[in-house]
Order: structure tokens, then C-alpha cells, then sequence
């Protein structure tokens, strides 16, 4: 994100919107471009959700809200704001799609699974939390 004209226009409309049209971005379409590419990349991951189901319905999806949320978050994004990276957020949704590939493997219910994943995602906020505070 760091090295592409996309990235960094990203990352300057994130930050300062206004400051971006100042520096000569064009703000507005820039934003149609990126909710674009996130519409085309969720169409992307539904095609490949519903190839493994086998099935869809309108409710296929819901609730996953919250698995790609706290991947984000395992992977070292702060809670309260601020900047994540690529390689967190990558290995965040790795380390998630592995530990919910071993609990069904292991045939632990889909309950429990919800739980431990809640337990993942307060025990990354509180390493995160004290990280922040140990470097202040």
C-alpha cells in the first residue's frame, strides 16, 4: 500500500480529506474507486463462500461481521484508531482461519467456537492496550 499511487491515495483520503484535495486528489472519485474495489473484493469472497457451501441463501454471510472485525484486530490493528498494516491484517485472517479450521475438525461446537473466538479477540485488545500503555 505503501509503494502504489492507490495505496498512498488511500491512506492520505483516510487520514486528511481535506488536506488531500489540497495536495490535488481528487477526493471524491478517488472514494468511488475504493468502495468499488471493496464491492468487486466482497463479490469476490461471496463467489468463493458459496462454491464451498454448495448452497446460498440471503442469510448466507450474516454474522461474519464480527470474524472479519476481530481478524483485524488479532492481527494488531488498535481498537481505538489509529493505523493497522498489510501483514497484520494478513496473518490476523490467517491465524483466524486456522484456529476455526482446527475447532471443526476437532468437531467442537459452533458455540463454543463463537466463545473462544470472543476470548481471541478481548485477549488481543488487552495486549494491545498495554503495548500502548508500556510505550507511553
Amino acid at each position: 500500500m505503501n509503494y502504489t499511487q492507490f495505496g498512498r491515495r488511500v491512506f492520505a483520503i483516510g487520514n486528511n480529506p481535506n488536506a488531500a484535495y489540497l495536495a490535488g486528489i481528487n477526493v471524491n472519485w478517488n472514494k468511488i474507486k475504493f468502495f468499488m474495489t471493496s464491492g468487486i473484493m466482497t463479490g469476490i469472497a461471496v463467489i468463493m463462500l458459496v462454491s464451498r457451501l454448495g448452497a446460498s441463501q440471503a442469510s448466507t454471510g450474516s454474522g461474519m461481521e464480527l470474524q472479519a472485525i476481530g481478524a483485524v484486530i488479532i492481527g494488531g490493528a488498535p481498537i481505538n484508531g489509529g493505523k493497522g498494516n498489510l501483514l497484520g491484517t494478513f496473518s490476523g485472517v490467517l491465524l483466524t482461519g486456522v484456529i476455526f479450521n482446527a475447532l471443526n475438525l476437532l468437531k467442537v461446537s459452533p458455540y463454543l467456537q463463537q466463545i473462544s473466538f470472543g476470548l481471541l479477540i478481548i485477549m488481543s485488545i488487552a495486549i494491545s492496550s498495554m503495548r500502548l500503555r508500556g510505550s507511553k
